[in-house]
């Protein structure tokens, strides 16, 4: 329950923090983070006890599932079984895609320096601290 709460807390943060976080990307590019900000290991260990990479497999997951049920609903009768499952391979293959290993590590990079400008190293060691608590 506390790993949801805190899971849940954390990305509405970054959520809401991430169209301020391109304007301000947009307008000075190179901008410092504050003294006191966590390091990249510090927040990687919190998405790594927030369990990050599981909850985008799973999220991954759902979502094909419900869209090819939808659409395989959509789709009755008008279209053969052939490019039914072609449909579904196509659909594999762009998930696959978007949801990648590498596409996780990079929405992972961005949302370091967004972490790093809201969050202070002794906020990510009481959550990582919250967190480990059964």
């Amino acid at each position: 329950m506390r790993k949801a709460l805190i899971l849940s807390i954390t990305l509405l943060l970054a959520a809401l923090s991430l169209p301020a976080q391109q304007a301000a990307t947009k307008n000075s590019p190179g901008q410092a983070v504050p003294s006191d900000a966590p390091s990249r290991e510090q927040l990687l260990k919190l998405f790594d006890m927030l369990e990050i990479r599981k909850q985008m497999d799973s999220m991954r997951d759902t979502l094909a599932k419900t869209l090819e049920q939808q659409f395989l609903q959509m789709s009755r009768g008008q279209l053969s079984a052939k490019q039914q499952d072609e449909f579904v391979k196509l659909e594999g293959e762009l998930f696959g895609k978007l949801m990648s290993d590498d596409y996780v590590a990079k929405m992972t990079d961005e949302l370091i320096p967004i972490y790093q400008r809201h969050f202070n190293a002794s906020d990510v060691d009481a959550l990582i601290a919250l967190a480990i608590i059964p």
